[in-house]
């Protein structure tokens, strides 16, 4: 069986980005969206694909004995095999009768030194607010960079460990969509503002005004509709982003229809 994936970026109705993370964890996979606009999505990507270059790195991705990745936080262990392991996890050991202290190597330790900061960058402790998309990423190894992520409205920190190339991932994925929003991106409508996007019914005017289909009725029974010309073209459509082959299907009531025993 395939590994589970860690990420996907899906294109949402309203033309934004929900951020999907995993828990990679086949037994018992879970997923969390974070619904995100398309400027709260860039900005995540800039600071993501930032902070895995700049990273600071060690050679210390998860502890062989529970299987779970290292945090900066963490205080670790090495053992005479050459292994790494958490000290809890070196405590629980010994009392299994596994290992014994003198199987250790030196003392404690952590992967780094005390100066060195707990996340590469984080604005969870930035005041909250219902706009914002707030998130800390934390580098520990090549094979270890956790992501705490709350999202907008939200107040439960959702936390992923992902590898470098993961994150690489990730960051190309987001960039990718909102490629294809900005592809699909007609121009802004005269009348609301917001921008009209390809794959939903919107009216060219002779006189050049890009108007939405939701706006048209309210359009020509306001002011501005007496500064512009007619007729107005329909703009064909097109199903960019799948929505209608998700959200189109007919409702088949025969599994219904039968009356109950």
């Amino acid at each position: 069986m395939d590994k589970p994936l860690a990420y996907d970026v899906v294109i949402t109705t309203d033309w934004n980005l929900n951020i999907i993370i995993t828990n990679k964890r086949r037994e018992q996979l879970r997923s969390y969206s974070h619904f995100v606009t398309q400027e709260q999505a860039a900005r995540f990507a800039d600071v993501l694909e930032q902070v895995i270059t700049m990273g600071c790195y060690t050679d210390l991705d998860a502890c062989p004995f529970c299987g779970k990745n290292f945090f900066r936080h963490d205080k670790l262990r090495r053992v005479n095999d050459g292994r790494t392991l958490h000290q809890k996890c070196v405590d629980t050991a010994v009392r299994c009768g596994v290992l014994t202290y003198p199987d250790c190597v030196g003392a404690a330790f952590r992967c780094f030194p005390e100066d060195v900061p707990l996340f590469d960058y984080s604005s969870l402790t930035s005041a909250p607010s219902s706009k914002d998309f707030r998130y800390a990423i934390q580098t520990v190894s090549k094979k270890a960079i956790h992501l705490f992520l709350i999202e907008p409205r939200g107040r439960m920190t959702h936390r992923t460990c992902l590898t470098y190339e993961e994150c690489q991932g990730l960051v190309r994925m987001i960039r990718g969509r909102l490629k294809q929003l900005a592809d699909a991106a007609l121009g802004a409508c005269a009348f609301c503002g917001r921008m009209a996007y390809i794959d939903k019914t919107n009216y060219l005017l002779a006189s050049g005004e890009l108007i939405h289909g939701s706006c048209m009725e309210r359009f020509v029974q306001s002011p501005e509709a007496a500064g512009v010309w007619f007729p107005a073209v329909r703009i064909p459509t097109e199903d960019v982003f799948g929505h209608r082959r998700l959200f189109g299907r007919k409702f088949d009531p025969a599994p219904f229809s039968q009356p109950p025993p």
